[in-house]
């Protein structure tokens, strides 16, 4: 029997109000205490400086708690459209500053992007209609990841509920459930290229299906950019590659050369 029923999600985001920031020795921490054994302080330190760990600003500090919503899926996805590393790692910051961190404390950038990934393979996998991958040494829908349990809605009715352990979980279940009728939304071309700008509302319904910004003004502002061509050909080029990847990978499994 397939019977459709609500699902909730009960997770709380703890989020510190001074920010996070990637290890240095500036910020109250000790780089002796993530020193790998085996290799000399000088190449251990330098080994967690390129993981780009990611710690409270003000360690001590209580991180307060911040519910949950739907937004903090969106704004992980936009961050898998970000094709400059230096702006990755920024906007990494921010969304660590708004949403906490996906895991815990201290989890370094390969990480991140590992479950960013992810989440990336799963949603290309729905627009094909097929099945999320889940063959990447991490599963976010193992009982160890979440609990299933019971709560009451708005409306004070009974409903089943996920409770997951991480941000990432709730992210993952979230994006799992949403309702499916829920029309997409494209991501405002200026916020992929340059990320946060006044006014931009980052995401926007296209109803003419041709546009690439959420507003006038942000299409302005593209365009008063001074790299903004070399931008866009550099992202041209990268769908090129990929699609050429794609298009190898698909001839080598029908044995073609």
């Amino acid at each position: 029997m397939l019977q459709t029923t609500q699902l909730a999600i009960i997770f709380d985001c703890q989020v510190a109000d001074s920010g996070y920031a990637y290890l240095e020795s500036g910020l109250g921490y000790n780089l002796n205490e993530f020193s790998r054994p085996g290799l000399s302080k000088e190449k251990s330190q330098r080994t967690v400086a390129k993981n780009n760990l990611l710690v409270q600003r003000i360690k001590s500090q209580v991180p307060r708690v911040k519910p949950f919503t739907y937004e903090a899926v969106r704004d992980f996805l936009v961050l898998g459209e970000i094709k400059d590393p230096d702006q990755f790692y920024e906007d990494r910051i921010g969304f660590s500053n708004k949403w906490g961190p996906l895991i815990k404390l201290k989890e370094d950038i390969s990480i991140f992007r590992e479950l960013l990934n992810i989440l990336l393979d799963s949603e290309d996998a729905r627009r094909k209609s097929e099945f999320p991958p889940l063959s990447c040494g991490f599963d976010p829908l193992s009982h160890k990841n979440q609990v299933l349990d019971w709560d009451y809605d708005r409306d004070s009715r009974l409903v089943p509920a996920f409770k997951p352990k991480t941000l990432f979980n709730a992210i993952y279940l979230a994006w799992g459930l949403r309702v499916q009728s829920e029309k997409q939304k494209k991501i405002c071309k200026y916020f992929r290229m340059y990320g946060e700008r006044k006014s931009c509302t980052h995401y926007f319904q296209d109803t003419r299906g041709d546009r690439e910004f959420c507003s006038k003004n942000c299409s302005n502002a593209f365009r008063q950019k001074p790299d903004w061509q070399e931008k866009v050909r550099r992202d041209i080029d990268l769908r090129i590659t990929r699609s050429r990847i794609k298009l190898d990978r698909v001839n080598k499994k029908l044995g073609m050369k």
